[in-house]
This record gives structure tokens, C-alpha cells and sequence, in this order.
């Protein structure tokens, strides 16, 4: 599963926009970690922060997207569960 970072000069469209220059330009990774990775971007002339939520146990990215997989262990799921329950998600199993 793929969880490289956005190349810099991706462009992320926010909710609802049309024009291009509304759009965020990644510019490089600040951190990562088992939850996502957090870019410097730009956005309207201002220098802004993006977190990707991309937890490595539930997602990867694919030339589609993103993409969902199950969790690689029961312990795995029980924390993730919780996880998502903390943040009023669906739990990932039964």
C-alpha cells in the first residue's frame, strides 16, 4: 500500500471550489506519523498547514485516489475501532 506524501505542486481542490486559484499547492511535508502527513502548502498567497488524515492501518493512496483496507490485526481493529469512536466514525469491525 502506497502512503508516500503528495508530490510538491499538488494542487487540492477545497469543497465547493471552481476557480483554480482558490485551490491549495502542497509545498513539502513538515511531519508524518501512523495517523497521516502534514504539508506546508499555499493557498490564496498565504502559507498554510494541511493534515491528510491517512491512517496506515485503514488507507493507502493509489493512482485512483485513496483506498480502504482492513486492519492487518484483531489489536490493530480494537484500537482503531476506539480511535473512530472517539471521533464519531463507524468502527472499522464487528
Amino acid at each position: 500500500m502506497n502512503t508516500d506524501p503528495l508530490a510538491p505542486g499538488t494542487l487540492l481542490a477545497p469543497s465547493g471550489a471552481t476557480a483554480t486559484a482558490t485551490h491549495y499547492r502542497i509545498g513539502r511535508v513538515l511531519g508524518t506519523g501512523g495517523f497521516g502527513i502534514t504539508y506546508l502548502a499555499e493557498w490564496m498567497g498565504a502559507e498554510v498547514a494541511i493534515k491528510e488524515y491517512l491512517p496506515s492501518d485503514f488507507a493507502a493512496r493509489s493512482h485512483g485516489g485513496l483506498s480502504r483496507h482492513a486492519p492487518a490485526s484483531k489489536a490493530s481493529c480494537s484500537t482503531s475501532a476506539w480511535n473512530a469512536s472517539r471521533r464519531r466514525h463507524a468502527p472499522c469491525c464487528n
